[in-house]
């Protein structure tokens, strides 16, 4: 909600797949890769274990950030309006 956009990105899965972690990370290297979104300050991120792969870029948003800010947030577990 913080700039009122979404990037999307749509995966055509066998019924009984999910969303992976490569998934996750593909995504991720074409919204970065995109020069109209580029790389992001911060990350607001649901609790699902595909998420889990955005903590390999917690280091380099480290970077780009001030020092104590979050870099990459986790929506409040069990709570749909969260997300």
């Amino acid at each position: 909600t913080a700039t009122q956009r979404v990037f999307r990105r749509f995966f055509l899965l066998e019924p009984s797949q999910g969303i992976r972690q490569e998934h996750v990370a593909m995504a991720f290297l074409e919204m970065v890769s995109d020069p109209q979104w580029g790389f992001p300050q911060q990350l607001y991120r649901d609790n699902g274990s595909e998420f889990f792969i955005l903590d390999m870029i917690r280091s380099a948003l480290n970077e780009l950030q001030e020092p104590n800010v979050r870099t990459i947030i986790n929506a409040r577990p069990y709570s749909a309006a969260s997300k």
